[in-house]
């Protein structure tokens, strides 16, 4: 009779499959726990003679290692590396986090020398399987200062007025432009020249004082920079002090609550001699750099073509950099320097664009009120202000002579006329000197044509100007 066998189990088996299950499952999670590394930076284009850039580093399971290199040349120069101690495989932990602030420049970097290099840098997690992220930027190493020269031979500017000057800058270069009396003003690229041609559009401000410093500036995308002097012939001007304005009471309570109603930022003062005070200094301060500001956005292209045309059949009532001391009863509560044309017709006259352009305002502008601000390129605007409605709107292309609104006396204004200005960078300026042809050919036009493409832009002859105008334009030089 045979013997009883129990039935076979394998149960020792089948939990040795299931340990070497949970060992695998377990090393192939500490396998893949982690990730990659994470790396942000504002990775340079150009590196200088001391260039410093922070690299935030970042992994789930921590951070191994982490090291920075340039290849040049089929050559590796080493810049920094480091190795931070503590795996964790298994435990979980915070995100681990580092931020590296590294000396890139050429002073700071042995061995690394101007032109092209790569910047690589490479950083490791501290997990199992050492997963590492490298990130190469193609870089320029430039240690020496930019250089910039001036190529028209001569410059004449009269304070308050605007000039152009044409010059020549090394590669490289991000930004360029003229610091005048304290101001800077951007250059462009002149259409149709070679690169490194660019021009300058600037003024001399109404209230800039002796000694002007004038000079050529530039900054290359390495951030070296450089000055340069250029023939510049400045005039000063003595500009006119009108008699004081007296206002009364009713005069106040017409002009000061719609524009406070229209200025939510301002704290209104006690009375009403204060809030005049307030829009007269504080707003009007606070709107010349908004139109700085916006000046920014001006289109890179010429907008316009000839002289620009003022308002037909108006008598100038102030003109540009008059001053004038505002009095109540007997007090004098704020000294104005009006920058700016009055120009005066009938009443609710149409206002047509002084010139081609974009409309980048067109709203109620505090001391200006109904006001419409037109780009017509490079810098360049012109401010209408004091209207009574608009017959156009942001964004919209315009002609010369288009009508934009209708005259009125909104705003810091009691009688119906047009407030314009031009602008250069933000910087308000002698209208005057746009409307006349021969200025423009002389001062603008005709350098530009001689180093770029440019065509001269002669134009049709503007209405005329106003009287008063006319009889001011003998205190400028002749262009």
């Amino acid at each position: 009779m045979p013997l009883y066998e129990p039935p076979r189990t394998h149960r020792l088996r089948h939990l040795l499959f299931l340990l070497l299950a949970v060992a695998l499952a377990a090393l192939a999670l500490a396998w893949l726990r982690g990730g990659t590394p994470r790396v942000r930076a504002a990775w340079p284009r150009a590196v200088g003679l001391h260039t410093r850039v922070t690299i935030q580093a970042a992994a789930g399971m921590g951070l191994g290692s982490a090291r920075v290199w340039y290849e040049q040349a089929g050559r590796e120069i080493p810049v920094w590396q480091r190795r931070w101690n503590g795996r964790r495989w298994w435990l979980s932990a915070q995100p681990r986090q580092a931020r590296l602030a590294l000396a890139l420049g050429r002073g700071d970097v042995p061995g690394l020398h101007d032109g092209p290099a790569t910047l690589v840098v490479r950083v490791s997690a501290a997990n199992l399987r050492h997963s590492s992220l490298t990130l190469r930027r193609p870089v320029v190493v430039r240690s020496r200062p930019p250089s910039i020269t001036a190529l028209t031979a001569q410059q004449y500017i009269v304070q308050g007025g605007a000039e152009l000057v044409v010059y020549r800058v090394s590669p490289g270069v991000a930004r360029s432009g003229v610091s005048l009396g304290g101001v800077f003003f951007s250059g462009h690229h002149l259409p149709g020249a070679p690169d490194g041609t660019d021009f300058c559009l600037f003024a001399y401000p109404y209230n800039a004082r002796p000694p002007l410093a004038a000079r050529l500036e530039a900054v290359d995308d390495a951030g070296n920079r450089a000055q340069a002097a250029f023939p510049l012939h400045a005039f000063p001007q003595h500009f006119r002090q009108r008699p004081p304005f007296v206002l009364t009471r009713a005069m106040l309570q017409r002009l000061v609550p719609p524009i406070l109603a229209h200025a939510p930022g301002l704290k209104p003062g006690p009375s009403l001699a204060a809030n005049f005070t307030l829009i007269d200094q504080t707003l009007a301060q606070q709107q010349l750099q908004q139109l700085r500001l916006l000046s920014r956005h001006s289109r890179h292209s010429f907008l316009w073509r000839g002289a620009f045309v003022p308002l037909p059949h108006a008598k100038l009532e102030a003109r540009f950099a008059d001053s004038r001391q505002f009095v109540y009863h007997g007090r004098v509560l704020t000294r104005e320097v009006h920058l700016g044309d009055d120009l005066a017709s009938v009443a609710h006259t149409p206002i047509p664009a002084a010139n081609a352009g974009r409309v980048m305002l067109a709203g109620y502008f505090g001391i200006f009120g109904n006001t419409v601000v037109l780009d017509h390129g490079y810098g360049l605007m012109t401010l209408y202000g004091h209207m009574n409605d608009f017959a156009v709107q942001v964004g919209q292309s315009v002609v010369k002579g288009q009508t934009l609104g209708h005259s009125d006396s909104t705003g810091l204004a009691l009688g119906d006329h047009v407030h314009f200005s031009v602008l250069v960078d933000g910087i308000m300026v002698n209208p005057l000197e746009w409307w006349d042809p021969r200025w423009l050919q002389a001062h603008l036009w005709r350098k530009l044509a001689q180093y770029g493409n440019t065509q001269t832009q002669p134009g049709t002859s503007p209405p005329a100007a106003p009287a008063a105008a006319r009889a001011a334009a003998g205190s400028r030089p002749p262009a």
